[in-house]
């Protein structure tokens, strides 16, 4: 007559169907319990982690020695067909499944720009790498040495990070739950930062289509996006002031190229811009010269169509480096806020504002390394205070 006995044992590490035999636990010896012998086999765990023993009686020592050798068998065979089973239902989804799966959704959820660029780091970047492999194969040392041998900056590197994120979580995997998000790169802000050197740059390209987006991204501190948005009604000559509302970006269907126009930035963004008589002078010419009406864009290119982005950026790349300048259209922004900040000590929240920073933490992120430091104020004051000393 057989009889099954589980109890409660000492505490253990590890799955003991899978660790039963490096753990010693198969070694507990056949002892006799009562008239009988007993057999401990290793049979799970309680929830606490305390291993259970299945245990049976047999009437002879010899007897129990065998069944504990064919206990132990089938305790392998058991053991070697779930790790076959796990292996067999792993799910072989090709990284390049997901990836295309979290940009479909991701469309729906950011602004068409940003899917654009998450687009591009996807194709370009990510699925070379990764594309052909099962994503729940790749592990946390393959995605560090993905970031590490990555040459692109750390801003850029935090975009990787984030699309990287999204796709493994859409797989339900947490490989990157340790893998902290890279850090920006502190590096200088490069623009023209003499207010004298800036005007003469503008006026060089005076008689080009550029003039005009680059004289306002000049004097406003407007982004290129909002420029483009930009229309007559929005520009109040009376008062002289330019409200910002919106931006104009542009996306490809297909070989089909069209412009559409959406809310700005954030809330901050939506602003008013005092602008000077000069300013205003400046426009009013325009407009008459153009004869156009309150719904037309202020900036147009030569075909008489809204600016776009790449066009206008890599045509002034261009000539900003025929006049010995590697700045780009974005510069002209930092310029502004530059100029107000280290030559003519504007306080940071006026800058903030006109910006359209959500944050004044945002404008003293970016312009920290040309914000006049209060302890070189303070030395000189103290300089002059014993100066008769």
């Amino acid at each position: 007559m057989e009889k099954e006995i589980t109890e409660e044992m000492g505490n253990t590490n590890g799955n003991p169907i899978a660790s039963a035999f490096t753990e010693g636990n198969n070694e507990m010896p056949v002892r006799k319990w009562k008239s009988k012998y007993e057999v401990a086999i290793p049979d799970g765990r309680y929830a606490n982690g305390r291993v259970k023993y299945k245990r049976e009686l047999a009437d002879t020592e010899e007897e129990a020695f065998s069944r504990e050798q064919e206990l132990l068998r089938e305790l392998k065979r058991f053991n070697s067909n779930l790790l076959n089973r796990g292996e067999a239902e792993k799910p072989k989804i090709l990284f390049r499944d997901v990836a295309t799966k979290w940009l479909k959704r991701k469309k729906f959820e950011v602004a068409y720009k940003t899917w654009e660029r998450y687009d591009t780091i996807v194709k370009y970047h990510i699925l070379p790498i990764f594309g052909k492999r099962h994503i729940l194969d790749i592990d946390e040392d393959e995605i560090m040495e993905y970031f590490l041998g990555n040459k692109n900056c750390g801003t850029t590197l935090q975009q990787h990070h984030t699309i990287l994120k999204g796709i493994f979580k859409l797989a339900k995997s947490d490989v990157m739950k340790d893998i902290k998000r890279p850090r920006k790169n502190n590096t200088e802000i490069n623009c023209i930062k003499d207010p004298f050197e800036l005007a003469r740059f503008v006026s060089s390209i005076k008689n080009s289509v550029l003039f005009l987006p680059v004289y306002i991204a000049a004097t406003t501190g407007m982004r290129l996006s909002e420029i483009a948005g930009l229309r007559w009604k929005d520009v109040n000559l009376e008062t002289g002031y330019i409200t910002v509302n919106r931006s104009l970006h542009w996306k490809k269907e297909g070989e089909k190229r069209e412009w559409y126009v959406k809310e700005t930035k954030n809330g901050s963004s939506r602003r008013t811009i005092k602008i000077s008589a000069k300013d205003v002078n400046l426009l009013q010419e325009h407009k008459e010269k153009n004869m156009v009406t309150g719904e037309d864009f202020v900036c147009v290119n030569a075909e008489g169509n809204p600016l776009a982005k790449d066009s206008i950026s890599s045509n002034f790349k261009a000539r900003a480096l025929a006049r010995g300048y590697n700045i780009s259209f974005h510069s002209l922004r930092h310029s502004h806020a530059t100029i107000l900040i280290q030559y003519y000590k504007k306080s940071i929240n006026a800058v903030s504002k006109r910006l359209g920073h959500a944050s004044i933490v945002t404008t003293l992120a970016i312009y920290a390394s040309v914000i006049p430091r209060e302890d070189e104020d303070i030395a000189e004051t103290m300089g002059e205070i014993m100066e008769n000393i």
